[in-house]
């Protein structure tokens, strides 16, 4: 296979970079300044309670993926074969339970942060507990997957690591610290429309250039058995195989479902629990589609490199490298077009750490400021949870630069 002839950003990628951040910094102001003005914390951090199911599912899909699944699924296909694309079907078996099991809870309760359900069915230690144990987990992912996509694409493009990086960081703070919760939904909504143009956009291009999507599945289906997802085994040594998989994934996805304050706190905006389980039904076939779009630009990724993997031939250095190397591959003399499918990289950024800093401002206020203040004026609590927000976005940059000391950050 050939080098691609442009391996860096042109000026009109980097123009419609520019415009992706700056279109989603521009839905955060208008929701600002839109309907009550993000005067009430009920508005900043639970949209009125009365979102309608699409954008609301449609976000779920999006903060569903990272950019570090964009980047990384693909690659797993490319390198280990089509047994990761079984998670699809664990998503749906934790969607069912979470809209059997847990999201009648807490819509039964009225609660905003999912750790109040902890101190009524245990006790206030619990509570915080759940609590720290969030803060901790959140903070070092979203580092993860702020800084996981800009080193990627850093490496192939010559997009600045560090600028990347900050332009991220900031915009998706600016535009969740004034926005809120509807702003969060909204360029949701926006930035999973790019991923699934960015997913199509590689597949019809990589397949065209192998002859088509039959032969590019022919070539991945001649080499051993990479395309075999029929693997019951039982050995628990093995990668992948269909047991590990639905009952791992399962119980993995109904932890993020179920009990994760920013899902949680996204289908609770629904403001009723049929229009919640709209939500879910939709964004459970969302989540089917955004898993099996990049398994299929694994298939057809192999089916581009086979013989003359980039990583053995020292065009990369690692496969976590291998999608942008890709899109630079299939469209690097097409200026524009890298930068529009590195937007829907950064896309799968955004919507994860948007989602992620709401809900923890929405678990600081809820479970550290109403416990010491809990008669505080609700303008003073709206002021303070947007302050949190605005803390966990910096934060969050902070942590990037610790993620940058891990090693090989998509393992971590």
């Amino acid at each position: 296979m050939s080098e691609p002839d442009i391996k860096t950003f042109s000026g009109a990628d980097y123009g419609v970079l520019g415009a992706m951040l700056a279109l989603s910094l521009g839905i955060g102001f208008y929701q600002a300044c839109a309907g009550g003005k993000q005067k009430t914390a009920e508005e900043f951090l639970m949209a009125n309670r009365n979102m309608h199911p699409i954008p609301v599912a449609l976000s779920l899909v999006a903060s569903f993926i990272s950019a570090i699944t964009f980047l990384g699924t693909p690659a797993e296909n490319y390198v280990h074969g089509i047994m990761h694309s079984w998670f699809w079907l664990a998503s749906v078996f934790a969607s069912i339970i979470t809209m059997l099991l847990f999201m009648p809870t807490f819509y039964r309760l009225g609660i905003t942060s999912s750790n109040e359900y902890l101190e009524l069915r245990f006790n206030r230690f619990a509570r915080y507990l759940g609590m720290g144990i969030f803060f901790l987990y959140m903070i070092f992912y979203l580092g993860i997957v702020l800084y996981a996509p800009s080193l990627a694409l850093n490496a192939v493009t010559g997009l600045n690591l560090w600028g990347s990086v900050f332009a991220i960081g900031i915009v998706c703070t600016l535009y969740t610290t004034i926005g809120g919760m509807k702003a969060v939904l909204w360029t949701d909504v926006f930035q999973m429309t790019l991923m699934v143009v960015g997913f199509i956009a590689v597949i019809i291009q990589g397949a065209l250039r192998v002859g088509g999507i039959d032969n590019a599945w022919q070539i991945a289906s001649s080499v051993d058995d990479r395309m075999n997802i029929w693997v019951f085994s039982t050995d628990v040594t093995q990668r992948h195989t269909v047991w590990g998989i639905l009952i791992g994934g399962t119980f993995a996805w109904t932890s993020i479902f179920g009990v994760n304050q920013a899902q949680v706190q996204r289908y609770l905006t629904c403001g009723s629990i049929e229009k919640a389980r709209i939500a879910i039904w939709i964004a459970m076939f969302g989540m089917i589609l955004v898993q099996v779009l990049p398994h299929i630009v694994g298939v057809v990724m192999y089916a581009n490199y086979a013989g003359c993997d980039p990583k053995l031939h020292g065009a990369i250095a690692s496969y976590d490298q291998l999608m942008p190397y890709f899109i630079m591959d299939l469209f690097g003399s097409m200026p524009g077009l890298p930068g529009l499918l590195t937007s829907a990289v950064f896309s799968a950024a955004l919507s994860t750490i948007s989602s992620g800093l709401n809900a923890l401002a929405a678990v600081a206020g809820e479970d550290v400021i109403k416990g010491i203040w809990p008669n505080m004026k609700d303008s003073q609590y709206t002021w303070i949870s947007k302050g949190f927000a605005l803390l966990f976005g910096v934060v969050t940059i902070f942590s990037a630069l610790l993620a940058s000391e891990m090693g090989e950050i998509l393992q971590v």
